[in-house]
């Protein structure tokens, strides 16, 4: 039974920049009192936000590295587990609040097909609370269903669909890039499921509930999901981060060339050439000053 909620107010202070630009991340973590400490997957090392965290707000400092926008925050609970959610955390969210929730599900086997259904398969998610409840608990059903050997099952796959239709609710929330980044973990089984479609030739009935075009869907968003960060580079402009923002352009120029895709979010090679020359010649404007 859901007894109460933990909200934490974490203020990242991007050292990059002069002003003092923050964005608050408003977490939730449920059990909350099953909860021993929230983190933050940092560069060097993990940083405890929250110690037996209290029900009460807590803010915390979090450093923000432009180099290394993706890291994850997670919950250790009290029986050693973790749940964690992958952010983008990028000065393009100043200002902003970014609702998180981590929420701690625990199965006794795999579970029943109904209630897979029920939490994965009838709905939709709406809001960014119901995604994240969706997320949790069905990523939650699938690792609890391979655990009991029942791999590709019917339970597993339609877990996996919950779980891959709220990760990219999640994904595509906001324009235009969102604070929610992809799952490494739910990529990795896409991939496994897309090797063995080619060679094994299963076909979309036998995948089901499990969509094969959702997963096709999913895995070309990761594949181009550096792409994605072009949209950054107007907000990194106005702040004088000419050295991020051209960080940003070739690793999307790198990521298109890669993927062998002409586009990808409505960025072309013919528009990051443009960008890469346009932004040169505001940082040459700038130096020159």
């Amino acid at each position: 039974m859901r007894i109460s909620r933990l909200i934490i107010a974490v203020v990242i202070w991007p050292i990059t920049l002069e002003s003092t630009s923050a964005t608050s991340l408003q977490l939730t973590a449920v059990p909350s009192e099953a909860a021993n400490s929230i983190k933050i997957a940092e560069p060097y090392g993990d940083k405890v936000l929250a110690q037996s965290p209290p029900t009460s707000g807590i803010t915390a400092d979090v450093t923000l590295y432009s180099e290394n926008p993706t890291r994850s925050v997670f919950a250790i609970w009290s029986d050693g587990t973790q749940t964690a959610f992958p952010l983008l955390l990028s000065t393009v969210f100043a200002n902003k609040a970014v609702e998180v929730h981590l929420d701690k599900f625990a199965f006794n086997g795999s579970p029943e097909f109904a209630a897979t259904f029920d939490h994965c398969l009838s709905i939709q998610p709406s809001s960014v609370t119901m995604a994240f409840e969706m997320y949790h608990w069905c990523k939650s059903a699938a690792l609890a269903a391979e655990k009991a050997n029942k791999k590709w099952d019917k339970v597993h796959r339609g877990a996996l669909q919950g779980w891959l239709r709220a990760n990219y609710f999640l994904f595509q929330r906001s324009a235009p890039v969102s604070p929610y980044a992809l799952d490494s973990d739910l990529i990795s089984r896409l991939t496994e499921i897309n090797a063995k479609e080619a060679s094994e030739k299963w076909g979309a009935s036998r995948w089901g509930p499990l969509k094969l075009e959702d997963v096709s869907l999913l895995l070309a968003a990761a594949r181009t999901s550096e792409v994605r960060l072009v949209g950054l580079i107007p907000d990194l402009l106005k702040q004088g981060m000419f050295k991020e923002a051209l960080q940003i352009n070739q690793s999307a120029a790198s990521t298109l060339s890669q993927s062998g895709a002409k586009a990808a979010y409505g960025v072309s090679a013919k528009v990051l050439e443009g960008n890469k020359a346009y932004i040169e010649t505001l940082q040459r404007g700038t130096n020159s000053n």
